[in-house]
């Protein structure tokens, strides 16, 4: 599953990334080579902002503010498993009682025939 999220989120990005360079870049091309150079160079400052954005995202979501963040959701993930675990047994006889409903009418019409076929 995490494969193919990150397979799809790489050809998203790479389609978006052409789309856009091309975008930037296609104009230009009537105008000739040097406007095509001019022009990629805008591409180039495009793609410089995109990683600095990328880097600040990065520094964010590894310093003290995003730890603390992810120790609060951790202690809430853990009182939810613990909840969880103590549902079980209740859970466990609940099914119980639920298959013997479904199933005592089933047996009680199938064993009389069982016998009568001995």
């Amino acid at each position: 599953m995490a494969t193919s999220l990150a397979s799809a989120g790489r050809q998203t990005g790479t389609t978006l990334g052409v789309a856009i360079s091309g975008t930037i870049v296609g104009s230009a091309l009537a105008r000739g080579g040097t406007a095509f150079t001019s022009a990629a160079r805008g591409v180039w400052w495009l793609v410089l902002g995109l990683g600095v954005g990328i880097l600040v995202l990065g520094l964010l979501s590894t310093g003290r503010w995003a730890l603390d963040t992810a120790g609060r959701a951790a202690a809430l993930f853990e009182e939810v498993d613990r909840a969880t675990r103590a549902m079980l047994p209740f859970v466990a006889v609940l099914l119980v009682g639920l298959l013997i409903v479904i199933l005592v009418p089933e047996i009680t019409l199938i064993l009389p025939r069982l016998f009568k076929l001995l």
